[in-house]
């Protein structure tokens, strides 16, 4: 599995006003709310980079369960949206990091959106 770090310093550096990615990718969720409430950032919501991946699969990777969860109130189509390699933000969170106890966190999140296909397969089945 390719480490989303690298893909999310690809987007800044071909989308350095993407803000909203940099502020999910690192946590800040204050920061992440902010932004969401302005309005500013309906575009960077809606926006993938080249590989397929949106703000939520930046915090999915980081285990970031409640930038998930709110970003889920802003971006509903994105929580279970699948990058090129089929990938989708469950993916990242289950496989992304050691802590077992943030993992499920992360994954309960997104299951308790409703909007995950649990079903689908990725390249690896």
């Amino acid at each position: 599995m390719i480490c989303l770090s690298r893909i999310c310093s690809t987007t800044l550096e071909t989308n350095p006003d993407d803000l909203l990615c940099r502020a999910a990718y690192n946590g800040h969720i204050a920061i992440v709310k902010m932004l969401c409430l302005s309005g500013r950032v309906d575009a960077q919501l809606k926006s993938v980079d080249q590989q397929g991946h949106n703000a939520i699969d930046l915090a999915a990777e980081r285990n970031e369960a409640d930038i998930i969860g709110l970003l889920a109130q802003f971006d509903a189509d994105g929580v279970d949206r699948p990058d090129k390699d089929g990938q989708s933000p469950i993916s990242w969170a289950m496989w992304s990091g050691s802590n077992i106890v943030k993992n499920v966190k992360t994954v309960r999140t997104l299951l308790q959106t409703g909007l995950i296909n649990v079903d689908r397969e990725n390249y690896n089945g």
